[in-house]
């Protein structure tokens, strides 16, 4: 080999070996945000002439708007188990919601042989988080905390009511009366596993719980992956009096 091309090798890797270093501790943080039923005329950006979403046009005129993409199915739980998966949900019977059962919630959820895009983040280093809505099953091995997620808070059902201050009397009422199967719309929020009595509307306090996720996150040596995922506009439909004003 001759000599010079010995030493441009050399430099080349003097040169490189600095730059690989540098791009393997600089890996981004990763927010993705899930919303639930929203329709594609419902925002600005795609011509909404009635619903306000200021922040979300912000975010689509200073990135990329895929206005050709589309889910394999238009249900909740097989759009998210195809979205952590990667994999077309009836590849691995789930192409549809969860079923419920005569004695309470399904024991279905995306097996345990899927591989999921949270536990190859969380292996490769990194901090995760999930917050608001899971629905992608409830016994112990579907929890998030057992599917890549260091941190969950939320609500492991397909859906849920907004205001404590409604739904928590009414739960209340359920378990003082003996009822073992409650609807999931009116079970409180739980935070890794432990039962939280949340105060906000529901949307309020999964935007507060990921401020929070991202300060903690920022003390931390690790990149983080944070999957917020919002009930809204997902039924009920309960908005706050603000919001309804908007509406005269």
């Amino acid at each position: 080999m001759p000599y010079h091309f010995i030493i441009l090798i050399t430099a080349l890797c003097m040169l490189l070996c600095p730059a690989l270093a540098h791009a393997e501790v600089s890996r981004p943080n990763i927010l993705l945000i899930f919303v639930d039923d929203l329709g594609y005329a419902d925002v600005g950006f795609n011509g909404s002439p009635d619903i306000v979403t200021p922040e979300l046009d912000q975010l689509a005129s200073g990135g990329v708007v895929f206005s050709s993409a589309y889910v394999v199915h238009p249900f909740c739980g097989p759009s998210r188990m195809g979205l952590f998966s990667g994999r077309y949900p009836h590849e691995f019977g789930a192409p549809f919601n969860l079923p419920e059962t005569k004695d309470g919630p399904s024991e279905l959820g995306i097996p345990e042989s899927e591989t999921l895009v949270s536990t190859v983040l969380q292996r490769a280093g990194y901090f995760t988080g999930a917050i608001g809505k899971w629905h992608m099953g409830v016994k112990p091995q579907y929890h998030p905390n057992n599917r890549g997620f260091e941190d969950f808070y939320g609500f492991l059902g397909g859906g849920h009511c907004y205001f404590p201050s409604q739904y928590l009397p009414k739960y209340e009422a359920q378990v003082k009366a003996g009822n073992t199967r409650i609807w999931d719309y009116l079970k409180p929020m739980e935070h890794n596993g432990r039962e939280i009595r949340e105060t906000e509307y529901l949307t309020d306090a999964f935007s507060r719980e990921a401020c929070r996720f991202i300060r903690q996150a920022s003390g931390d040596d690790r990149p983080f992956f944070l999957y917020l995922a919002y009930n809204a506009p997902h039924t009920p439909l309960e908005a706050k009096e603000e919001d309804m004003a908007m509406f005269p």
